[in-house]
């Protein structure tokens, strides 16, 4: 599955929703467009998705931030199709924060935890060694 990711300033409509063949999760300032692309219809369908989320960009005289649109491949078999949004091509990823209800998970194309756990760790240390400041042995 292919996972492009969009950040922008609004919420999407959910007009949106209507005709499109891949599942498109819309958060305040980020929504994220999924769809499985282990075939060249998979493909196509996921372009086609892109290219409906660009008109209606257009449409309402908003522009995507392509800089930070990107492509996070998923699966072994994964043909690794380049995608474009409007005349640009999308840079692929290897690991794409994502947000949930309680905070943020970060995935990859691996869907290994490994990265995840590595960031907890460096956040809990960091934490632990702020707190032997501020609490000195006595």
């Amino acid at each position: 599955m292919d996972t492009p990711k969009y950040i922008f300033g609004t919420k999407l409509p959910t007009s949106l929703d209507s005709g499109k063949d891949c599942t498109l999760s819309k958060f305040t300032d980020d929504a994220k467009l999924g769809g499985v692309a282990d075939t060249p219809d998979g493909c196509a369908a996921v372009q086609r998705d892109l290219d409906r989320l660009e008109k209606w960009a257009d449409r309402n005289l908003m522009q995507f931030n392509k800089g930070k649109c990107e492509v996070l491949h998923l699966g072994r078999n994964n043909p690794m199709h380049q995608y474009m949004m409007g005349a640009d091509w999308l840079e692929s990823s290897f690991a794409e924060k994502d947000r949930g209800g309680g905070g943020s998970v970060l995935v990859d194309t691996k869907l290994n935890m490994s990265q995840q756990c590595a960031l907890v760790a460096k956040k809990a240390n960091g934490i632990l060694g702020y707190l032997r400041i501020l609490l000195p042995e006595s």
